[in-house]
């Protein structure tokens, strides 16, 4: 890793379930894409520790493109979609009282 890890070619980005592959493959993900459903499904597509690489590639790009850039049909799909929808409210309004209020 030297700085420049979006200029690796796929073949050389690790996908494993340490740490520091896990960062690197996440970066890659992230930084070779321009969009939210790209990225995650750029981390699917490695193979390997692909739910976690998705998950942080995915963790990435939401703040980044924010919500609306999730597909609509990949949030409704979620098992208990609105009770997750719920506790992130709930959760960004204690963290972030000034934004809701």
């Amino acid at each position: 890793f030297d700085g420049r890890i979006e200029e690796l070619p796929r073949e050389v980005v690790p996908s494993t379930g340490q740490i520091v592959p896990t960062l690197e493959a996440t970066l890659w993900c992230f930084l070779t894409t321009q969009t939210y459903e790209d990225a995650v499904l750029r981390a699917v597509n490695l193979g390997g520790d692909t739910d976690s690489i998705a998950c942080l590639a995915g963790g990435l790009a939401g703040l980044c493109y924010g919500q609306s850039a999730i597909p609509e049909s990949w949030r409704t799909a979620m098992a208990r979609a609105e009770d997750l929808e719920d506790m992130i409210s709930r959760f960004a309004a204690r963290v972030l009282p000034s934004a809701f209020g």
